[in-house]
């Protein structure tokens, strides 16, 4: 294994990064962030529908979980694609030494683009249509039908 370079030692000595430096710590620091947005989700839909019956508050949260999946998929994707073409270009065109990028942190940052386009889905959702409403709860049955409910042989 390769000694940490200096600056990535000086780096987890800081009091943030230095805490999310185990694996451990940064997954539940994921798992928070992203219950602290589906939150936001839900109370940003019953605000902006609140003087409604229940059939409309749920369809209000649901399209606000619509917005939140499908542009945090966005960000997601433009993530991916920035942190691969800046690695090409750091390694590959400039045969810069092993970055920062490869090793610790590479998944934290398409999660960034994720977390900016997710949230920025909840605010702009607010104007869709209500049929995406049920677009956002489909989505979140997906997904729990996915966890709760494994294949056989996983």
């Amino acid at each position: 294994m390769q000694e940490r370079s200096t600056f990535l030692q000086r780096y987890l000595r800081t009091p943030w990064p230095g805490r999310l430096a185990r694996r451990r710590a940064r997954r539940r620091f994921r798992r928070m962030t992203l219950l602290g947005v589906i939150l936001l989700a839900a109370i940003t839909g019953v605000v902006h529908s609140w003087p409604s019956d229940a059939g409309t508050l749920l369809i209000a949260v649901g399209r606000e979980l619509a917005g939140l999946g499908a542009l945090g998929m966005a960000g997601l994707i433009i993530g991916v694609v920035l942190t691969a073409l800046t690695i090409f270009l750091y390694n590959g065109l400039l045969n810069g030494p092993v970055s920062l990028l490869d090793l610790e942190y590479i998944d934290e940052i398409p999660l960034l683009f994720a977390l900016v386009g997710g949230v920025a889905g909840i605010f702009l959702s607010v104007r869709w249509p209500d049929i995406i409403g049920l677009v956002g709860w489909g989505m979140v049955a997906l997904v729990l039908n996915e966890s709760l409910f494994r294949r056989p042989g996983q």
